[in-house]
């Protein structure tokens, strides 16, 4: 089979080189291309049934067939990428251009690249809007959109590359509304803003049900704002928190129109704000104040984030990770991007957010409380659990995500009662999801023999689910972290005489001690039934030492 795909392309072939006027000059185009794309599949195949013990008789197969070496699927997508786009590009006459285009999309697809998919999908779209198959790219496109939460590519370029050309196609296009919108977001980052308002106003005014509506209507009003432009800015809060009461950005209206809202120029000294704007600036940054936090966000997510009261939340989260750590409120400012480049959330002169925070509906708060969860623990650990259990910054970061996520959020549905509030609220299966993980990892942990001092985060977190399952915290519908807590506060009481220096195992029998305290139970037991070994005795004499000490003081 192969062999006739290798024939039929150098068949094909003479006829586009030596026959430049025939009639046939594009279908022999398009077969050229075909066949590449069939040899793809059959190199997979081929792969499939050969690999990785009979690696010498696939290339025998291969080429005797005509080809070179062993046969790379991908390579050969590639060469018929090439080989449809030539049909594209070169015979503009041809009816069979968008049949070509719609390959290209398949291609890219078969070799796992949504990035190139959505691209060529949206040239598609873009090329050949009154193509019959234009209905079904769009509805892929649609899909891929939902899935993936936004375009691939959110550089301001990439966007207006993309969707611009879709609304020049004209509105009959089913993805006019996102493109209007990606497109503004793109000119917005790129300081375009008279095309970027163009493109929001028209969306605004549309009569579609779209959510983009009232997400132009704010970055129209936000644009105006940044520009120096208070009333223009005024009258377009105005508008949105009639326009749009229920859209979830009608609150943060009212706050700009009370003429609260951030003046970016404060924080311009300071050297991690600085540094989260270089962070976003290449996609467009978006400023807000979230209490003691400056929250800088690609342009493109801030509406979403926003009606999804994000700000707000961080704030709640951050006096309550304050006084989680004995804080009686936060203690600085704090800068936090939300880089769509990073997987993780991570710490260090400044709190980064990975982009898949906005890339889900509700979005995935626990990755913007986690980094500020860590940020304390990292600093205010009390020593003991640091010796003890060297991944508690980790591990309670991953735990408090969890409870900030489920208690925060469902204040918030509560207080504010709109439809994002609603569907933002986290169902408690998903507290019951990660309890069964990390309570998983623990278990697994244990049954390797792993000690406290060895454990990762996850195996940690489920120590801390475990403390408060035992002190009752963890219930149907009910998640509360005050065992945990108080742990802390009973930590931190200890002197480092008692553990510092001494090994795990003393660190250990003070930790049990202090569990002891903490729940009123037998720490030594509840650390051994978990599988864990201590030595009560020694248990018990730290917790003497530690009461005779505090009697005489």
């Amino acid at each position: 089979a192969q062999k006739k795909f290798f024939d039929a392309i150098r068949v094909y072939r003479k006829i586009v080189d030596g026959c430049p006027g025939s009639d046939l000059v594009d279908d022999a185009q398009m077969a050229v291309a075909e066949c590449y794309q069939e040899l793809s599949a059959l190199a997979k195949q081929l792969r499939e049934v050969y690999l990785p013990e009979r690696e010498r008789e696939a290339i025998e197969v291969w080429e005797h067939a005509g080809g070179k070496g062993l046969p790379d699927p991908k390579e050969l997508l590639e060469r018929a990428v090439t080989e449809f786009s030539k049909l594209v590009e070169e015979f503009i006459g041809s009816d069979l251009r968008d049949d070509a285009m719609e390959r290209i999309v398949k291609c890219y697809r078969d070799a796992g690249d949504v990035k190139g998919e959505m691209m060529a999908s949206l040239r598609f779209l873009a090329e050949f809007p009154t193509s019959d198959r234009a209905d079904r790219v769009a509805k892929a496109v649609q899909e891929m959109l939902k899935e993936s939460g936004g375009p691939i590519c959110i550089k301001p370029r990439c966007l207006v590359k993309a969707f611009e050309p879709i609304i020049w196609a004209g509105p009959a296009n089913d993805l006019y509304d996102d493109a209007l919108y990606y497109a503004a977001c793109g000119r917005l980052a790129l300081g375009h803003f008279d095309q970027a308002r163009a493109y929001l106003r028209k969306l605004a005014k549309g009569w579609s049900d779209s959510p983009l509506r009232a997400y132009a209507q704010f970055l129209l009003a936000r644009t105006e704002e940044i520009s120096g432009k208070p009333e223009e800015a005024a009258r377009n809060y105005k508008l949105l928190a009639e326009a749009f009461p229920h859209s979830g950005l009608a609150d943060g209206a009212q706050v700009a129109l009370q003429g609260e809202s951030i003046d970016v120029n404060r924080y311009g000294s300071y050297p991690h704000f600085r540094e989260a704007i270089e962070r976003v600036k290449p996609f467009g940054a978006d400023i807000t104040r979230a209490g003691p936090i400056v929250v800088v966000m690609p342009v493109v997510y801030s509406p979403f984030l926003r009606s999804y009261n994000l700000p707000n939340l961080l704030e709640s989260a951050a006096e309550e990770v304050a006084k989680a750590f004995g804080l009686e409120a936060p203690d600085r400012l704090m800068a936090m991007a939300v880089d769509p480049l990073e997987e993780e959330p991570k710490v260090g002169s400044l709190m980064v957010v990975p982009g898949k925070v906005a890339k889900v509906e509700p979005p995935l708060f626990e990755e913007a409380f986690k980094p500020l969860a860590m940020l304390y623990a990292k600093e205010r650990t009390p020593d003991l659990l640091a010796v003890a259990m060297p991944s508690f910054p980790e591990a309670f970061s991953e735990f408090a995500a969890t409870y900030l996520r489920y208690n925060l959020v469902r204040e918030v549905r509560e207080l504010i009662g709109s439809p994002q509030a609603e569907r933002a609220a986290a169902p408690f299966n998903l507290v019951r999801r990660k309890r069964d993980e990390a309570r998983r990892a623990l278990h697994e942990a244990v049954r390797k023999g792993v000690g406290l001092g060895q454990m990762d985060a996850t195996a940690g977190c489920g120590l801390l689910f475990a403390l408060i399952e035992r002190a009752g915290g963890y219930k149907e519908n009910a998640l509360n972290w005050e065992a945990v807590l108080k742990l802390m506060e009973v930590a931190r009481k200890v002197p480092e005489e008692f553990y510092k220096g001494k090994g795990e195992e003393v660190a250990l029998a003070a930790l049990a001690a202090c569990i002891g305290e903490d729940i009123g139970t037998d720490g030594a037991k509840f650390l051994r039934d978990l599988g864990l070994k201590v030595d009560p005795k020694l248990v018990e004499s730290i917790r003497q030492s530690l009461f005779t000490q505090r009697a005489s003081g």
